[in-house]
């Protein structure tokens, strides 16, 4: 997100919790962790976090729920159809990795 979101964030956050009074040095610390989300995975996790906590949440608080929602919009990996190698190869593979660690092992 920018800083305009980020700000706007706040913004909501303010309302939420009206009786938190930011500091300049506060703002520049939430608007620089915002701009590492999405603008609605946070108004998302906002949505959340509002209705369960009764004060300002620390980041990490925050950053809990912004992370739930981001990865809800994560798409899960799709399962393989069908093995990378075959099972001779797989063997292949693991005797060389073997052969590597003894060899750096010095056995």
């Amino acid at each position: 997100m920018n800083a305009d979101q980020a700000d706007y964030v706040l913004a909501q956050m303010s309302v939420c919790w009206a009786g938190k009074p930011l500091t300049v040095e506060e703002v520049k610390f939430w608007v620089s962790k915002l701009e590492n989300y999405e603008f609605d995975h946070a108004m998302d996790a906002l949505s959340k976090i509002s209705d369960k906590a009764r004060f300002w949440p620390s980041w990490a608080e925050f950053k809990e729920f912004a992370d739930i929602e981001k990865r809800k919009s994560t798409p899960a990996l799709n399962k393989a159809e069908a093995p990378p190698c075959s099972d001779e190869q797989w063997a292949a593979h693991l005797a060389e990795a073997r052969r590597l660690l003894q060899e750096q092992r010095g056995v």
